[in-house]
């Protein structure tokens, strides 16, 4: 019982964080939010630096990539933002 709540808990967890990694990537995804929250740092500070070389216009692809992971699954958003290797997971 005690595996099944943590697994819950876990799943809970993720669908929240895509939420908000979402909600976060639309409203202000040129501050690379999106990436500090799931611990991308590096991807996060690339975001800022694209946001500022572009003059904003990077907020267009972050703001695809928030649609993008409000579409996804958890078990998809899981594989590409959370545990990815990849430094900067874009879409």
């Amino acid at each position: 019982a005690y595996h099944n709540h943590m697994a819950q808990q876990q799943a809970n967890n993720t669908s929240s964080q895509r939420t908000l990694c979402g909600i976060l990537a639309i409203l202000i995804g040129t501050l690379g939010i999106q990436y500090f929250l799931v611990g991308k740092t590096t991807a996060g500070v690339l975001t800022i630096v694209l946001s500022l070389v572009s003059c904003g216009l990077w907020g267009i692809v972050t703001f695809v990539q928030g649609i993008m992971i409000l579409c996804m699954t958890d078990e998809q958003f899981r594989q590409k933002y959370v545990d990815s290797t990849s430094t900067f997971p874009l879409f």
